[in-house]
């Protein structure tokens, strides 16, 4: 299910499988009891079964004496804390947003459907107009494009502008990526990106596994965008080398 965001209720992407079977409550108490009580002796009273006496006396089992202290076993305590595990900067969809269906034309006319979202990690971002806010944007990931590149992590822009619009804004500012007209809003919908004031969009951004599932969600807003540098350490963190 996915959130719209802005008006959006999220979300998002994949999921799915069945949810484990859990014991009853009696059931489990009934385990751990089998577990940790010790086994009931069928032998009988001070003559036991095998007609030894009860002299009074302890019997030397040649195990050490009881102190009151635990045993040290030499093995550190087992740290029974939740794993975080890794923070983005990012927010995590769950379930990812799986692909739509959609055709859309960048800045030099060329098609594009679902299968160029796949094959390779992408991050997607929306910008409202090829004014100066947005330019702001278009301008930091067209300065982090070889750091993305390095990590194997294309860049798409998806606008509500067309394609001679886009085509004029890529050349006089040297954006390499991939910029596509989105005049329909097929793909705001389907991103829940459209702005309730006005027909642009919000300045939200996805990272896009190698699938086209949208897995990591950058928010913006009509006036401020998602900061390029942080979708960046999130790849870094993802696809970067390791130490």
């Amino acid at each position: 299910m996915m959130r719209r965001i802005g008006s959006l209720g999220l979300w998002m992407v994949v999921g799915c499988g069945g949810s484990p079977v859990s014991k009853s409550p009696d059931a489990a108490s009934a385990v751990a009891a089998a577990e940790t009580d010790p086994p009931v002796s069928s032998g009988g009273d001070a003559a036991g079964d095998d007609g030894v006496s009860d002299t009074g006396q302890e019997t030397d089992t040649g195990a050490p004496p009881d102190t009151g202290q635990p045993e040290d076993t030499g093995t550190e305590p087992e740290d029974t804390g939740d794993d975080p595990g890794p923070r983005y900067h990012g927010q995590a969809l769950d379930p990812a947003l799986p692909l739509p269906d959609f055709v859309v034309s960048d800045q030099h006319g060329v098609a594009h459907g679902p299968d160029t979202l796949q094959g390779a990690p992408t991050v997607v971002w929306f910008f409202r107009d090829t004014a100066n806010a947005c330019t702001n944007d278009a301008c930091g990931y067209r300065d982090l494009q070889t750091e993305f590149d390095a990590l194997g992590v294309r860049i798409v822009a998806v606008g509500p502008t067309d394609v001679a619009t886009n085509a004029e804004w890529a050349d006089s500012l040297d954006y390499e990526y991939l910029i596509w007209s989105d005049t329909e809003a097929v793909l705001a919908t389907a991103y829940g990106t459209e702005s309730d004031h006005d027909e642009g969009n919000l300045r939200h951004a996805f990272l896009l596994d190698d699938e086209g599932r949208a897995f990591l969600w950058y928010e913006g807003a009509v006036s401020i965008g998602a900061d390029p540098r942080q979708v960046l350490a999130d790849c870094e963190a993802l696809y970067g080398p390791a130490d």
